[in-house]
Order: structure tokens, then C-alpha cells, then sequence
């Protein structure tokens, strides 16, 4: 009797120790569970973030991949236009020469006159006369048209360069925009946008306050007429006062800081074009 209610003992503590372990399973399970649904979440939010800037790069992508399309447009039409004008210019060259040919046949005819009687050589002279005044009109109007075409060469280089720099603004490619326009300031000196453009860039985005100044004032200069003179004049004004307190500039008209006034968002409203 005694051995049954050992081994019967024996048996409930065994069905209770499965039973506790069993539950200590089941805490555990939970817990890992809960720490699982936990991770799955946050995995879920990352991607769901992740989605969301993979969309913003797909639609800056296709704003970049449209304006180069646009560039590499208009590049074709310059590159055609530049071409047409090209093969006007080696035409006219022809024309020169060939006016230049005939200039020597007329001083060569000349030369022969002197050997010819006074009644003929009288004749000859005023026809020489004649025809010379006429090649020099030709030639004048032959040198003309090839400054022309020039000066038109020159132009579209100057619109295509400034193109492409606003372009690589846009795609926050700053050296570049940088280099274009300067490129179609050599081809068109007289472009205060671009100027304008050059300042922003550099008073912006390089953090270089003197050649700031000097391109902002190179806009007043060229457009004195500017919607916005009072402005850049100011901004002008407020430059020259930080290089002063940095300790770089010495400006003869200082204002005092307290009446130095909040310039606000500068930016560039020039765009795609047919140039300035």
C-alpha cells in the first residue's frame, strides 16, 4: 500500500513537472512570437520608407532624363543651324576669292593698258574704273556677310551654352552649370542673366562672397533698367558686410547690422530658352 502511493506520488509530481514545463514552453513561444510580429513590423515600415524614396528617385530620374532630352534637342537643332551657317561662311569665302581673282585679272588688265594705245587705253580706264568700283562694293559686301554669319555662329554657341548650364542647375550638377556659363559668356559677354545665374551659384552653393559680388554687379551693370535692381543692389550691400566681419572686405559705405535687412530666397527664373 505504502509502495502505490509512492509511485502514485511519483507520477502526479511527474504530470505536474510536464505540465509546468509545458507552460513555460508556451510563455516562451508567446514572447518570441510577440518579438517576431515586433521585427515584421518595423521590416515592414523600412520597406514601406524605402518604397517611398525609390519613388522620389524614379520621378527625379525622369525629370533629369526629360531636360537632357530637351538639351540633346536643342543641341541638334544648334548643331544643324551652326552646320547651315558653316557651309554660308565657306561660300562666302568662295565669293571672296573669286572677287579677289578677279581684283588681280582688273590690276593685271591695268597693266596691259599701259602698252595699249592713249584712244584705247582712255576706254579701258574708265571700264576698269567701273568694274573696280563695282569689286570693291562685291568684296565690302562679301566681308560683311561673313561678319554676319560670324557674329550669328557666335550666338547660337552663346544659346546653347547657356541652355546647358540652366539645364545643369536643375540636375544640381554646380561645376558644370558653372563652366557652361562661363562658356557662353565668352561667346556673349552681354548676357546679364548670366551674371545673374554665375552670383547666385556662387553666393549659394560655393560660398565665394567676392566673385558674387562681382557677378551681381556685372548684372546692374548690363540690365540698370532690372525689376530687381533695388534687391541685387542690396544683396550686393549685405555681401560686402559679412566679408567685412569676416575680416576680408572693407567696404567704404558700411551699413550698420541692425539695419541690414533679410534678403530672402535668392533663385534663378531663367529657363530654357532662346537666350538674353
Amino acid at each position: 500500500m505504502r509502495t502505490s502511493f509512492i509511485i502514485l506520488l511519483i507520477m502526479l509530481l511527474l504530470v505536474a513537472s510536464l505540465a509546468i514545463f509545458s507552460y513555460l514552453q508556451n510563455i516562451d513561444l508567446k514572447s518570441r512570437l510577440n518579438s517576431t510580429e515586433e521585427i515584421l513590423k518595423r521590416t515592414q515600415k523600412i520597406n514601406e520608407e524605402m518604397e517611398g524614396k525609390l519613388e522620389d528617385l524614379k520621378e527625379r530620374n525622369e525629370r533629369i532624363r526629360a531636360d537632357s532630352i530637351s538639351i540633346l534637342n536643342q543641341n541638334n537643332r544648334f548643331q544643324n543651324e551652326i552646320k547651315d551657317l558653316k557651309d554660308k561662311l565657306k561660300d562666302a569665302e568662295s565669293k571672296l576669292r573669286k572677287t579677289q581673282q578677279a581684283l588681280q585679272q582688273v590690276k593685271s588688265e591695268l597693266t596691259d593698258l599701259k602698252k595699249s594705245s592713249e584712244e584705247t587705253r582712255e576706254a579701258l580706264k574708265e571700264k576698269i574704273v567701273l568694274e573696280k568700283t563695282a569689286l570693291k562694293e562685291t568684296l565690302a559686301n562679301v566681308k560683311k556677310s561673313k561678319e554676319e554669319l560670324l557674329n550669328k555662329i557666335n550666338y547660337e554657341r552663346a544659346i546653347y551654352h547657356y541652355n546647358l548650364a540652366v539645364a545643369y542647375t536643375k540636375a544640381k550638377l554646380y561645376d558644370e552649370a558653372i563652366k557652361e556659363y562661363k562658356e557662353s559668356l565668352t561667346y556673349n559677354e552681354n548676357n546679364p542673366e548670366a551674371y545673374y545665374n554665375l552670383g547666385l551659384l556662387y553666393e549659394e552653393v560655393k560660398d565665394n562672397l567676392q566673385k558674387a559680388i562681382w557677378n551681381y554687379t556685372k548684372y546692374i551693370e548690363l540690365a540698370p533698367d532690372a525689376s530687381d535692381r533695388v534687391e541685387v543692389e542690396r544683396w550686393i550691400r549685405d555681401l560686402e558686410t559679412e566679408l567685412e566681419d569676416r575680416g576680408i572686405w572693407k567696404s567704404p559705405g558700411k551699413e550698420s547690422k541692425d539695419n541690414k535687412l533679410y534678403k530672402g530666397k535668392k533663385e534663378s527664373n531663367i529657363g530654357f530658352g532662346e537666350g538674353k
